[in-house]
């Protein structure tokens, strides 16, 4: 890579320091000179993207296709698609799920994490981050090295957009450590829209509305000189960030309301000998080529995106991609295929005819190869071949060394099942091997989907805070659950990527892996049913297993009922339900529940619960039949045996102390 002539301007660098209504010139400034700092890598993802797309047109930088016709690719064994390809599907079709914790034994909280943990799931799937958005973040990952999801709150909403990776801009001296402070967002909007975002009723005058009637277009080394369509009216913006210097010292903290702020003698201190909170300097400005749209404080310690890197970077913030790591084999791949195809053309059929033969070789199409000699000499047929052995294996040795390069195997690529392998156990087996290649690409992936949901919980706190308050609808297997914010609200949890299964994917894979569970006696009937999760079968397993799910159901509740519910809220066994599967089940959670440290009123009606499940087990149990008294001398066998206290109501509330 050729160096240039260094472009930094240090006295317009430090735009964040800048006054709110002077901040645009030296922004544009700073801008424009990291753009042109970093057009090698906009070189590198034109490259990336034409090797994945095998074209090079409408890429990166875009531009007009007008006057442009379509042409037929013409080199086969695309080996960077197929291993992107593959490895999406590999990687993308988890969903590892972010899970809340909080502190253990605090049992209000633990069951306001759990709802905090459907809340999540609510809005990963509101925003449809599984089926639309995280395949396209795995792809560009691949592709271009990274991917990124901007995350933003909008009004009362929370909106998520796939970020073009080639739009974001860092500076690289900035970067250098992996941690920039500044982050640089540059893309086309359209004026009408930008119009009702910034501006919304602006007075013609505004010094808003006139920084979008006229702006300019940051085109160079970000789009082809050959311009764009005319049948729309966008415009260039760019959107800057940069991050608080001291971000912990700036944050709200509320003291609890039974604590006094005192010295710890009794004293209680003045406003003077507070800790003094630091201005937050963070900063969030939109320019356009005219002026500033929106200058705001930036409180977070982060960007507003959730970035993912195949690799990542040794130095700076941006990681390498799987087709950098491929490239030099696609290029040779293109290569040897072009003289290949070269090679099978000249093969074949060759006539040699005199030149005064008066032969029309325009008119020879059915693929045979007129060839001209000197007159006086009769014609003759040659049988040439060309094609080299070596050349006509090298493109798929190549494809092979590439596959084996980036640890992608056959099975994965061509969906092809290695011979003698029939087990679907074995081959999971194979398939956890294929895994173990990319393990820290994998993690990276559930990373990622840690910082989206961080980055949800702080968007839905502050529609909270300013809105008064947040809900979602969280899809369940019997249907829709709605939560709201300020009832799932836990501070200080914290997330982490929920346990993935242990079952295969396929349904051949997990019934095989449950059967050898079912063998060892791990698991009973009804753990069977419930997991083997087959969609034809569902309706049917759904009523094998109703009379446990109830069960399950019917202690959550009791679990989760609060103290002001009073007795209404105890749930008692009906006869309609297996009451020894039930008393175990009770116990099992009563245990848990313990551990957790629930209250003694939840803990209570779990023990009436299981009392209730003894006396039904008792009575349909037979009562086995008493041995004759034996005829003890002296004793008096028609005399009446000793009265028996009578016993507790074991399904009575227990009684007050």
């Amino acid at each position: 890579m050729a160096h240039g002539p260094p472009l930094y301007a240090p006295e317009r660098a430090n735009w964040p320091d800048e006054p709110r209504d002077a901040v645009h010139g030296p922004l544009v400034a700073v801008f424009r000179t990291i753009r042109d700092e970093c057009g090698w890598r906009l070189d590198a993802d034109e490259l990336h993207l034409g090797y994945y797309k095998q074209s090079e047109r409408h890429g990166v930088r875009g531009g007009s296709l007008r006057g442009c016709g379509y042409e037929s690719a013409t080199l086969p064994y695309n080996l960077c698609r197929s291993a992107t390809d593959t490895l999406q599907s590999k990687i993308a079709k988890q969903r590892p799920l972010p899970q809340c914790l909080t502190q253990r034994g605090n049992w209000k909280n633990q069951k306001r994490a759990k709802k905090m943990t459907e809340f999540l799931e609510g809005e990963f799937y509101r925003q449809r981050v599984y089926e639309r958005h995280a395949p396209l973040i795995v792809r560009d990952a691949l592709i271009f090295g990274r991917g990124a999801l901007r995350i933003w709150v909008e009004g009362r909403h929370v909106k998520t957009e796939r970020c073009l990776p080639w739009e974001l801009f860092a500076d690289e001296w900035d970067a250098r450590y992996g941690s920039p402070r500044n982050m640089y967002h540059a893309r086309s909007i359209d004026r009408g829209v930008a119009l009702a975002t910034f501006a919304p009723g602006a007075a013609a005058n505004n010094q808003k509305r006139i920084a979008i009637e006229q702006a300019g277009r940051f085109a160079d080394r970000l789009e082809s000189d050959s311009g764009v369509g005319s049948t729309v009216d966008r415009i260039d913006i760019v959107e800057a960030w940069h991050l608080c210097d001291r971000p912990e010292e700036h944050e709200e903290q509320e003291a609890p309301e039974d604590e006094d702020d005192d010295d710890g003698n009794g004293e209680t201190r003045g406003a003077a000998e507070q800790p003094k909170k630091h201005k937050c300097t963070g900063r969030h400005v939109v320019v356009t080529t005219a002026g500033t749209l929106l200058d705001e404080p930036w409180e977070y310690d982060y960007f507003p995106f959730a970035i993912l890197h195949y690799n990542e970077a040794v130095t700076g913030v941006w990681g390498t991609g799987l087709i950098e790591q491929l490239e030099g084999y696609q290029y040779e791949i293109n290569q040897a295929s072009e003289r290949l195809s070269e090679m099978y053309r000249l093969s074949g059929v060759h006539i040699m005819v005199p030149d005064n033969a008066k032969v029309s070789y325009q008119d020879i199409r059915n693929g045979i190869h007129i060839v001209g000699h000197a007159p006086g000499g009769k014609p003759d047929v040659h049988h040439m071949d060309l094609v080299n052995e070596h050349m006509r294996a090298r493109p798929r040795e190549l494809t092979e060394d590439g596959l084996n390069d980036a640890g992608v195997s056959q099975m994965a690529a061509q969906s092809q099942k290695p011979a003698g392998v029939t087990a679907a156990v074995a081959l999971q087996t194979l398939d956890d091997i294929e895994t173990e290649r990319f393990l820290i690409f994998g993690r990276a992936y559930e990373t990622w989907n840690l910082d989206v949901a961080r980055r949800f919980i702080d968007c839905a706190k502050l529609i909270a805070k300013t809105q008064g308050d947040y809900r979602v609808s969280v899809p369940m297997k019997g249907g829709i659950l709605k939560l709201r914010w300020n009832d799932v609200y836990v501070e200080g949890v914290e997330v982490r990527v929920s346990p993935t299964s242990l079952f295969p994917q396929q349904l051949s894979g997990r019934l095989e892996k449950l059967t050898m569970l079912w063998e060892a006696q791990l698991i009973d009937r009804a753990t069977f049913l419930r997991q083997l999760d087959a969609p034809d079968l569902q309706a049917e397993l759904d009523l094998e297993t109703a009379d446990k799910l109830v069960i399950d159901e019917m202690i959550e509740r009791m679990l989760d009922a609060e103290e002001d519910e009073g007795d209404g809220a105890y749930m008692p066994p009906t006869s309609y339900q297996p009451f020894p599967w039930a008393a175990r089940r009770a116990q099992q959670k009563y245990n848990r529940a313990l551990l957790d440290g629930a209250p003694e009123y939840n803990l209570d009606m779990l023990q009436r619960y299981m009392r209730h499940c003894d006396v039904e087990i008792k009575k349909q149990t037979p009562a086995a039949p008493s041995p004759a008294p034996a005829n003890v001398q002296g004793a008096d066998v028609n005399a009446m045996p000793p009265a028996q206290p009578m016993p507790m109501d074991p399904m009575a509330a227990p009684m007050a102390a």
